[in-house]
């Protein structure tokens, strides 16, 4: 039986979408008011075109494409992520160097919140295929400085206006992001 070219777009649209054999040929019997077997659906995903493709192949070069879009999306969104935890970084960094806040009171201290934001800015690198978002690199970040006396004192102090910083510029980042919203208003 021949069917029109209408009814195979649609099986292979399906068959794109990942609908096996037989709910095609239910939807397709459906739609056109036809009877067509899963057999022959069967059979016209597996004929070669032109170009020596079958339908799986295209399957499969669509959802490599898929998969790519996404892993360069969850790299931009990584990166943003990272330049929000540097900039929260060079932001409580300026608070606690300003001239009103206490001064580290030995090297070792210093040496010691050096390397544990630096520590942290190369686990965020190693973590560009991983998946986090804003609220853990920021957890990560004040529990770094938290680790170092003097700085989590003065962190204390100041904690509801770093806190208000912090939900402003990630509102102020993410305008339209409805997680970042329920995260600042919640």
């Amino acid at each position: 039986m021949s069917y029109n070219d209408n009814v195979k777009i649609k099986a292979y649209s399906l068959f794109i979408q990942g609908t096996s054999y037989e709910e095609t040929a239910r939807i397709l019997s459906k739609d056109f008011a036809i009877s067509v077997r899963a057999n022959t659906i069967k059979n016209w995903s597996e004929k070669k075109d032109i170009m020596g493709y079958t339908w799986a192949d295209y399957r499969a070069d669509i959802r490599n494409v898929a998969r790519q879009t996404v892993e360069s999306a969850e790299k931009n969104r990584l990166v943003a992520i990272r330049d929000k935890a540097q900039t929260l970084a060079e932001s409580l960094y300026d608070q606690l160097t300003a001239d009103a806040a206490p001064k580290v009171t030995s090297a070792e201290g210093g040496v010691y919140a050096f390397k544990s934001i630096s520590d942290f800015m190369l686990k965020l690198d190693a973590k560009t295929q991983g998946n986090m978002n804003v609220v853990v690199v920021i957890q990560m970040v004040i529990d770094i400085f938290g680790e170092v006396p003097e700085v989590k004192s003065v962190i204390l102090k100041h904690w509801k206006k770093i806190e208000k910083e912090i939900r402003v510029r990630i509102l102020h980042e993410n305008p339209d992001d409805p997680d970042a919203r329920k995260m600042i208003e919640g």
